[in-house]
């Protein structure tokens, strides 16, 4: 589920997913638990001749649930990454 909401200058969302378990598996084979991850995001875009900046902010996995994709054949060592922050401008021209 994601809520959205946008202006001319300004962009936010917010986002919800959940993954359920899997726990009907072949045999030599791991279940793997439900998890749901928090995402958000927001950008704020400024004009100047002809040039856009955009200033943003992303965050993913803002619980730091633990999660880990049951088809990925690195399931068991890997898990789906924890909480992070992006920050950044980006220019376009």
């Amino acid at each position: 589920m994601r809520l959205e909401q946008k202006t001319p200058a300004w962009t936010a969302s917010i986002a919800v997913g959940h993954h359920g378990e899997q726990d009907r598996v072949a045999p030599g084979e791991f279940p793997t638990n439900s998890y749901t991850f928090l995402n958000a995001d927001f950008a704020y875009r400024l004009e100047f001749e002809r040039t856009e900046w955009e200033i943003f902010v992303l965050g993913k996995n803002l619980t730091d649930e633990e999660g880990r994709v049951h088809s990925s054949l690195l399931k068991d060592v890997a898990p789906l990454p924890g909480w992070n922050i992006t920050t950044g401008i980006r220019l376009s021209f």
